[in-house]
């Protein structure tokens, strides 16, 4: 019996986070300034954290 599509979901949503994660460590952020860690964060939060990321490292280049 196959894996039920919830599970599949799941687990693709799982992998886009973890890239994310990546992807702000990469950056420099491993820690919000909450306390919270990445992983205790939500999909939206992460992207949310890396386009505020990417454009204040863009903003810097410019100055």
């Amino acid at each position: 019996m196959s894996k039920p599509f919830k599970s599949y979901l799941r687990e693709a949503i799982e992998r886009v986070k973890d890239k994310r994660i990546e992807q702000l460590i990469e950056l420099g952020r491993v820690k919000m300034e909450d306390g919270r860690q990445l992983y205790e964060l939500t999909l939206s939060e992460l992207d949310h954290e890396y386009r505020c990321m990417k454009e204040m490292r863009r903003r810097s280049r410019c100055s």
